[in-house]
């Protein structure tokens, strides 16, 4: 049925300002530049929609808000938004390098795909607009957005993209049934694609989940915790990689933070039991749908199942627009619910009021994180290692404690200011979070310093299972055994970083060979 228009402009405007914040948002006043200003903006936006609520509830005697519940408005929004996106990412795919990856505003291909994945369903309802020009703009957003995520190289937004127009196309777009026929065979090719292309990416995340359900060994129930992925999945990939020493993985691996499956993620920090909630939700919202079919919710429906097959293959729920569409496709979804009873006025206010709180606990503790997050990045860009820069982290540390990223940071900066000692502790707190490549070739920095040559050793030999095939752990474990006595073990790690084949040939990497090389050289003449 096609969709009425019957409301004011100025939800059109106010979605729009919205959607543009949590898209668009971007500064590099903090390291996360194109990612962290777009949860702020998103969290902020939260904090203002509660707070006028909460005080409408209070003080004024009628408090609905059409302004939220027209879906023409949002549509609308959603198609504009996702048109700007799309043509940003298209200028960037005509100005940069061939090898360059199109990104949107977002800092990688992922991100830019995932959102515009999880808009379509809602613009090809749009379609349906009787208005004229609002229906072209909806058709123009579709062209845009699938343009968009061809030239991005998302495979996941490919596959995202032909599901929903397969699911949903007919219902929206024409009544012909041979068009299924059609939508059958976009679909097929689209994975046939999905299986031949980048077969090394294939082959990494091969090896990520294989790592993945091995850590779950005695964790299947609750999992590791929140950030159990983090802190413990390089450990596995090491010890894989270990036991399978002629493994074709041994070349592509490489430090990971991200199972590249969100249902993954989830079952390695919550288990079994994270995971069935997930599952449970995404089958509510299927039941939901068929108790009462109609268009709008069709593309609630299938907003949410893109979301749901484009995390089998990324990280979609790292980005606030997704959320958004998730949340507003439930609230379309559970609109038809009517409760029986209703709250008191007394209740009302009192809920109202927790609210009210709550928002300024939440905002107080947003505005300190940020300021933190500020100071870092400001410190951080010096480059200068000294005693007013460390007093500077000390200060900034409470708040930022549990930042992973920070704590390696601070314990970098420690080792190059020769602080060994306090390095290490930052670093071991920082290991508690992060089983990361980088940070072992730190502790391991850090325990030469101190003296410690048994735990160095440790820490470079994981670090080279962690990932195979860098030379640099090879290097430092030469340069350690060289001057611990160990000549033999020099030798030997002289000559695996000799034939170690070179992944990504740098200066860097040619230098190591060439000291190793001559290493060899001098031992065989000695």
């Amino acid at each position: 049925m096609p969709i009425s228009i019957n409301s004011p402009k100025t939800g059109f405007i106010f979605w729009t300002i919205i959607l543009s914040c949590i898209v668009f948002t971007w500064s590099d006043v903090v390291f996360d530049s194109r990612v962290i200003p777009k949860w702020i903006a998103a969290s902020i936006i939260a904090i203002i929609i509660i707070i006028f609520n909460a005080t409408s509830i209070l003080f004024l005697k009628r408090h609905r808000l059409k302004l939220f519940s027209d879906m023409t408005n949002m549509l609308t929004a959603i198609s504009l938004v996702i048109s700007v996106l799309s043509i940003y990412g298209i200028i960037q795919y005509h100005t940069y390098q061939i090898h360059a990856a199109v990104t949107g505003s977002y800092d990688n291909p992922a991100g830019f795909a995932a959102t515009l994945s999880s808009g379509p369903p809602f613009i090809m309802l749009g379609m349906c607009i009787k208005d004229k020009i609002l229906r072209n703009l909806h058709i123009t957003a579709f062209a845009l957005s699938s343009i968009a995520i061809l030239i991005s190289g998302s495979r996941a937004g490919m596959v995202c993209l032909a599901l929903v127009f397969l699911l949903g196309g007919h219902k929206f777009t024409t009544k012909r049934p041979w068009l299924k026929w059609i939508l059958v065979l976009i679909w097929l090719s689209v994975l046939t694609v999905e299986l031949f292309v980048k077969a090394d990416s294939a082959a990494g995340r091969i090896l990520i989940w294989t790592c993945s359900l091995k850590m779950m060994e005695g964790h299947w129930l609750f999992g590791y915790g929140p950030g159990g992925f983090k802190s413990h999945y390089m450990d596995f990939q090491a010890d894989y990689l270990a036991s399978h020493p002629g493994s074709p993985y041994a070349l592509l691996a490489d430090t990971v933070q991200y199972p590249f499956n969100e249902y993954l993620n989830i079952l390695t920090d919550y288990g079994l039991v994270g995971l069935a909630f997930v599952l449970l939700f995404i089958g509510y919202m299927v039941y939901r749908y068929f108790r009462n079919r109609t268009a709008e919710r069709l593309a609630a429906l299938l907003g949410i199942v893109s979301v749901a097959v484009f995390a089998l293959f990324s990280y979609p729920l790292m980005y606030p627009f997704v959320w958004f569409i998730l949340i507003y496709s439930s609230a379309v979804l559970l609109s038809d619910i009517r409760f029986h009873f209703r709250f008191s006025t007394a209740a009302k206010k009192l809920t109202a009021c927790a609210a009210l709180a709550g928002c300024m606990y939440f905002g107080y503790r947003l505005y300190v994180w940020t300021e933190a997050e500020i100071r870092w990045k400001q410190v951080a860009d010096k480059m200068v290692f000294e005693d007013t820069v460390i007093t500077e982290y000390e200060r900034i540390y409470d708040t930022l404690s549990e930042d992973r990223y920070f704590l390696y940071n601070y314990s970098y900066v420690l080792y190059r200011s020769e602080n060994y000692g306090k390095g290490y502790e930052v670093a071991s707190e920082c290991r508690k979070l992060w089983a990361d490549y980088d940070l072992e070739l730190l502790l391991g920095m850090l325990s030469e310093k101190l003296d410690r040559s048994t735990e160095a050793l440790t820490h470079y030999t994981l670090a080279s299972n962690m990932c195979p095939n860098r030379l640099r752990p090879l290097y430092l474990l030469m340069k350690l055994c060289d001057r611990s006595g160990a000549a033999d073990k020099a030798l030997c790690y002289a000559k695996k970083l000799c034939d170690k084949p070179v992944k990504i040939p740098s200066g860097e990497t040619a230098r190591m060979k060439r000291e190793a090389e001559d290493y060899m050289k001098s031992r065989m003449n000695y």
